[in-house]
């Protein structure tokens, strides 16, 4: 953090007390609080929050119980709740909500429907809907869409 944005210091340390949460992926802010997602390819990935830029609590750990879920590749806030999305190498990405930063539902099939779409690397909104970009092996990649979080369209040129 920087007061004058010339001097920085850490505002956390250490990945988070683990040496396995080798980067911090994504961030976004929800509910007056900064969430920070990190990537751990040993337990799986880790949501972390602050409310004062000082002391942090853990949202979750162990890759939402699935430690193949490496990374919190991304980060949004739509519909009053906070999205997440997943880097997992074998079943294929995956996307969570919550509306409170702590208890979290998946909200897509694993992948989109395909193993091979890896990662949910970014997200944004726009125009009332929630887009989540993929990293997807071999075909390239996809872009999602949903206006209310549970019907999902693949949005884009046709394969």
């Amino acid at each position: 953090s920087s007061a004058d944005g010339t001097s920085w210091s850490p505002a956390s340390v250490g990945g988070f007390g683990s040496q396995d949460n080798t980067a911090a992926t994504a961030m976004a802010v929800f509910d007056g609080r900064l969430y920070v997602g990190t990537r751990n390819a040993v337990s799986g990935c880790e949501l972390w929050s602050t409310g004062n830029g000082a002391t942090w609590r853990p949202e979750l750990t162990g890759g939402l119980g699935d430690p193949g879920n490496v990374e919190v590749a991304s980060l949004a806030v739509f519909l009053d709740r906070l999205w997440l999305g997943t880097t997992h190498a074998i079943s294929g990405c995956e996307v969570w909500t919550s509306g409170d930063g702590v208890a979290w539902s998946q909200v897509n099939a694993d992948g989109f429907g395909s193993p091979a779409t890896r990662g949910a690397t970014t997200m944004t909104v726009h125009d009332g809907r929630l887009y989540v970009g993929t990293h997807r092996l071999a075909s390239g990649a996809d872009l999602w869409r949903t206006s209310d979080g549970v019907g999902w369209e693949r949005v884009g040129p046709a394969r």
